[in-house]
């Protein structure tokens, strides 16, 4: 009964009870952190990978091992601090009004965001390195052109949905009217580009 007790006893605004469910967390998930990693990889490489090539599934570990790592980091960090809450003495603003607490909010979301978008991008790396290898084996120069043409086009459009996606969700920022100013731009660069373009595939 005392040991339950003690439990409950408080600290910083936080019992002892939270703490050790934040220790857990935190000491459970970097334990399995590599783990759990590596089979989100081998998921992933199911889907987008190459069975012909023999090194291709260290390619794929060696792009994707860090931002997935980064990712499970915020995660099992988000989890743990979730069992613990600042004391209610420090009178801190809620997380809808500016301050620590909204500030550790918006940071947890754009980095959470940033790790995934991170992860697309080196996918698109990899497919870029399949296609790169298949091209080598066709005697047509054209594929070997157009294939590093067509994934900077991947990349960048990938890194302007994830602004979006950072703008609106993080910074609150209305990005309908946005989206549509980009789209204005995005066709009158297609035009100004026309006869660029024209050249590049003739």
């Amino acid at each position: 009964m005392n040991q339950l007790e003690f439990l409950n006893t408080e600290f910083l605004g936080n019992s002892v009870k939270s703490y050790l469910i934040f220790g857990s967390v935190l000491l459970l998930g970097l334990i399995f952190k590599s783990l759990i990693s590596s089979y989100l990889r081998r998921l992933i490489y199911k889907i987008v990978g190459d069975k012909t090539n023999v090194d291709g599934k260290n390619e794929f570990d060696d792009l994707l091992k860090k931002p997935l790592n980064y990712f499970l980091l915020i995660i099992i960090l988000y989890f743990a601090f979730d069992a613990l809450s600042f004391p209610s003495s420090w009178g801190l603003a809620g997380s809808e009004e500016f301050g620590i607490k909204m500030v550790i909010e918006k940071g947890v979301s754009f980095l959470f965001i940033t790790t995934i978008f991170w992860t697309l991008l080196r996918v698109i790396d990899y497919i870029g390195l399949r296609l790169k290898h298949k091209a080598e084996k066709t005697e047509s120069k054209v594929d070997d052109q157009l294939i590093p043409f067509a994934i900077e086009i991947g990349k960048v459009l990938v890194v302007i949905f994830g602004l979006l996606i950072i703008l609106g969700n993080v910074f609150d920022v209305d990005v309908t009217a946005l989206a549509a100013g980009l789209g204005v731009g995005g066709v009158a660069v297609a035009l100004a580009s026309k006869e660029s373009l024209e050249n590049l595939l003739g």
